[in-house]
């Protein structure tokens, strides 16, 4: 067999591969939401950082029509965050002491938005949570396993991430 026959044979075998890496992935699909129909949306901006052990940050950026159902009911939580969110997501500062933000993307800017009007929705997945739905002890692991969604009323606008280290 000479080269460009084995060649040929290689492409033709790694293309169905390719062709699932390029369509598929945790980037594309938004996690379910529980109360949340995301059937009419559409993804507008999509990332993930998880690497083969798992850890890294998924963010997806859902623009909804002006008439979809708002989430409202629990675990959906009015804004404004907790303090403890509130960190996660934009970081605190006073001058002397800082900490966060956690959720960043590679230019260690806030991925989250500043929402004002709106819903948020958390899901601590780390092994040692006792309410997945309680930002109690967050901040005092060495690792996060967790969703932190807000979903913006005047924009009609969700973004989510998925953060696991």
């Amino acid at each position: 067999m000479n080269l460009i026959h084995i060649l040929r044979r290689l492409s033709v075998a790694a293309l169905p591969i390719l062709l699932l890496a390029a369509c598929g992935g945790a980037e594309n699909v938004p996690p379910d939401l529980p109360g949340l129909d995301t059937e009419a949306a559409v993804v507008t901006a999509a990332s993930d950082t998880h690497s083969g052990n798992g850890d890294g940050l998924a963010y997806w950026e859902l623009a909804f029509p002006e008439d979809a159902p708002v989430p409202r009911e629990n675990p959906w939580r009015p804004l404004p965050l907790s303090g403890n969110l509130t960190i996660l997501a934009y970081g605190i500062s006073n001058g002397a002491f800082s900490n966060g933000p956690y959720l960043t993307g590679e230019d260690g800017n806030c991925l989250l938005p500043t929402v004002e009007h709106g819903y948020y929705y958390f899901e601590d997945r780390h092994s040692e949570s006792t309410d997945p739905h309680s930002d109690h002890g967050l901040l005092d692991r060495a690792s996060f396993n967790l969703t932190l969604a807000l979903y913006d009323t005047d924009s009609h606008t969700l973004c989510c991430c998925e953060f696991d280290t």
